[in-house]
């Protein structure tokens, strides 16, 4: 029997937090499934930035430059101890993401 995507995150998380915490930062293209979790979350972040705001009854608008996120993910909306916590930086001028695990 495979594990599921979801227990495949688990397991990675546990490992990667457990290698951070003795060696520090892991990168998390070493993992298929924290790389594709970390890229959903960084997808959803950016797809949810807005291109506009109010201030004082005038719209203005806004770019976003955010090249680097820190980010922890929680196995559920109710859990209280993350998941996974990573640093990501965003395609800059060279393109791609990259980032590490960090606890």
């Amino acid at each position: 029997m495979t594990p599921s995507t979801h227990d495949q995150i688990k397991a990675d998380a546990i490992y990667a937090k457990a290698q951070a915490k003795q060696c520090g930062p892991v990168p998390y293209s070493e993992f298929d499934s924290l790389k594709n979790l970390i890229d959903s979350a960084t997808d959803a972040i950016c797809a949810n930035l807005p291109a506009s705001f109010e201030h004082c009854g005038k719209t203005y608008r806004l770019v976003t430059d955010i090249q680097r996120l820190r980010v922890a993910i929680f196995n559920n909306p109710a859990a209280t101890e993350s998941l996974l916590v990573a640093l990501v930086c965003l395609p800059g001028e060279e393109g791609g993401r990259n980032g590490q695990a960090t606890n």
